[in-house]
């Protein structure tokens, strides 16, 4: 589950400079992706394991001829037979229903391997597997791993700001990177006491964050017919929310006669405010 490289989905004009320098004009966009996080693998002999999204016979094609193989599973309308490319349908028959895989592969191993699987009540079956199938399983386990690991203590729910969510996010695969070093080197600790003892101690490096609080503008005297009104729209939040000026609690309501338009509590801080 370590994670190698990353970009983060911006604006278009970025998205556009995706291989730029790599003549793949013919991909599509979710294929420059593989092109660009990939960039410094190419004609190494790396073998690239792609999830539907990314998975194609062009992309194929394309990585083959720099020495780069691929696995990967594409969708039905994408899967298509080529004389470089092995092509796989796969009907997986599990209890819960019929499942048909589709499978390119350029590493050239076609055949089969017989697995087992544990079915319902711990009954041991042995079913014949394509072999790129059956490699495909554990190389692509990892992505899993790592989504499945940060989960439980993913930080995102405590915030509605897109830049902390990002933030956090990318601490939390560096951590997380981090870890999976530190138990190939052999530690012991639980990813979670790891994650305890690094927050630890980017808190004592850089001091507790500052409360921030909006610069007091001048307040207005007492005048009738100050009516409490619902802040605006902002991009990107789905309930937009400012702390109040009296006790900073997190609220949608603010006064528009006042200058500065400042946000207060519709119960308690509204009369509080504007009798002082």
């Amino acid at each position: 589950g370590y994670l190698w490289n990353l970009a983060v989905h911006s604006s278009l004009e970025k998205n556009l400079k995706f291989g730029a320098n790599l003549d793949c004009n013919g991909l599509s966009f979710s294929e420059k992706v593989v092109v660009e996080l990939s960039q410094n693998l190419l004609n190494l002999g790396y073998h690239i394991f792609l999830d539907s999204w990314f998975s194609s016979n062009r992309l194929a094609l394309w990585l083959l001829e720099r020495s780069t193989l691929v696995t990967g599973t594409p969708t039905s309308s994408r899967f298509a037979r080529n004389s470089n490319v092995l092509a796989c349908k796969f009907v997986d028959k599990k209890q819960s229903g019929t499942k048909i895989v589709y499978v390119i592969d350029t590493s050239g191993q076609a055949g089969c391997v017989n697995v087992t699987r544990i079915r319902r009540g711990g009954v041991e079956e042995v079913i014949p597997k394509p072999v790129c199938i059956a490699n495909y399983s554990p190389f692509m386990g990892g992505v899993d791993r790592l989504d499945s690991g940060l989960q439980p203590y993913h930080p995102n729910r405590k915030t509605q700001k897109w830049f902390q969510k990002l933030g956090f996010h990318i601490i939390l695969l560096l951590v997380r990177n981090v870890w999976i070093v530190y138990q190939n080197a052999g530690g012991t600790k639980s990813f979670l006491s790891f994650l305890e003892v690094a927050i630890k101690n980017l808190i004592e490096q850089s001091g507790p964050g500052r409360r921030c609080v909006s610069v007091r503008v001048g307040r207005a005297p007492a005048a009738a017919g100050h009516i409490p009104s619902k802040s605006g729209q902002v991009v990107g939040q789905n309930r937009p929310r400012r702390r109040c000026r009296q006790c900073q609690k997190k609220i949608v309501y603010v006064c528009s006669q006042c200058p500065g338009v400042p946000s207060l509590c519709f119960v308690n801080c509204f009369g509080t405010w504007h009798n002082n």
